[in-house]
């Protein structure tokens, strides 16, 4: 039966109401929810979470998923355990599973199966409970043996493709990036992206940066104009103007390079907020404070800084090593970011506005794999909740 209409707020029926909301900007519909009670259960009805716009809810965390809530509800939003995961009988032969990446909603798990030598990918969207397993990559992550690491990445953008695709990037040390795999959800199969990699021949910017020697890319990633952004590195050599950003497209054929031009200083993340790229950096000579870039024109490569903040003010510490803290993310709708300092496993938060620091909790020794999460309440064809 249909859901009889209500007029909880003004004397007006949910649905256009719902209509109305679902067209403003979060940070309005956030300040709606003070207006009134009425208000406030409107936004907050889980039947209508799928029309209204999401942000920042909180962080999982830990290699089996642990969650940190912003909002402080007394019930999470989500179930922190993933039990929905454990039950699943399509799980049934998977043992672990280790939290590798989100994405605008989605999580991706790395399954080990009853035999420790084999493994797969879990795919996963915690507000709806669905999911979907993808094999590893089948094809060989090196032909001149020796140990290859793989970085792997989901990307998922709900208002462009109810698809997913996964980025895999198989690394050697002094060899640089020697293979790039890639999965879509559409077609459910991996396509081998080596030839345009080391050709350069789509896109371009692998030539500029994939056969690099002694070159890593890891720290921060974020899904910007239908591209995945990360930042890469060149280690062994002088590190002035040699630090980039790397956008590549779901399918790992475009790939797109904005050079770091500020040569006193190294990007240390790379994100996105209220429709712009950010980017931090730390100088290489002080490194006593967080400087906080934006590309405010996406067509060109100008970085223009709009905030900086000492790490006596983040930390109480004058300066601070690389290995001291980590940039957690950048609020998507603010102009907040979260740190997370080792030495004592704390979470922070800093407002640019305000300029206070507010110490959010301590996540303890499972503090591996910090990320964002901003829940999607739509269920996608691609993913099943079969148990």
């Amino acid at each position: 039966m249909d859901r009889p209409e209500k007029r909880s707020v003004a004397g007006l029926p949910d649905d256009p109401l719902v209509e109305i909301l679902s067209r403003v900007s979060v940070k309005d519909l956030h300040r709606s929810k003070c207006v009134s009670k009425g208000w406030r259960d409107l936004i907050a009805d889980p039947l209508h979470c799928k029309k209204l716009p999401q942000t920042l809810e909180g962080f999982f965390h830990g290699s089996d998923g642990r969650y940190v809530d912003l909002m402080k509800r007394s019930v999470p939003l989500v179930d922190p355990t993933f039990s929905f995961l454990t039950s699943n009988k399509l799980l049934s032969n998977i043992e672990t599973l280790r939290l590798l990446h989100s994405c605008n909603g989605l999580l991706l798990f790395l399954g080990h199966h009853c035999n420790p030598d084999t493994f797969g990918y879990v795919v996963c969207n915690p507000a709806t409970e669905q999911l979907v397993a993808v094999s590893p990559s089948p094809f060989k992550e090196s032909k001149d043996g020796g140990w290859a690491a793989n970085n792997i990445f989901l990307m998922f953008d709900p208002a462009v493709s109810s698809h997913f695709h996964l980025i895999q990037f198989w690394s050697k040390i002094k060899l640089g990036i020697i293979a790039v795999h890639t999965f879509s959800s559409a077609t459910g199969v991996w396509s081998d992206r080596a030839s345009e990699w080391r050709a350069g021949e789509e896109g371009g910017g692998w030539a500029q940066w994939g056969m690099s020697a002694d070159m890593r890319c890891w720290i921060g990633t974020t899904v910007f104009n239908n591209m995945l952004h990360f930042m890469v590195r060149r280690f062994g050599i002088v590190r002035d103007s040699h630090d980039m950003i790397v956008a590549v497209d779901g399918e790992g054929k475009t790939c797109r390079v904005i050079p770091w031009r500020e040569n006193s200083a190294y990007p240390t993340f790379v994100g996105q907020s209220q429709g712009r790229l950010f980017c931090f950096s730390v100088k290489l000579t002080e490194m006593s404070e967080l400087s906080i870039w934006a590309l405010d024109d996406y067509g060109t490569e100008e970085w223009s800084l709009k905030h900086r903040v000492s790490f006596l003010k983040l930390f109480g510490k004058v300066s601070c090593r690389e290995c001291d803290y980590t940039v957690a993310t950048i609020h998507p709708d603010r102009n907040l970011i979260f740190l997370f300092e080792f030495c004592n496993r704390k979470l922070i938060s800093y407002d640019m506005d305000s300029k206070e620091v507010h110490a959010l909790c301590n996540l303890g020794l499972m503090y591996e794999s910090i990320t964002p999460y901003v829940p999607f309440f739509s269920e996608l064809p691609m993913l099943t909740n079969k148990n």
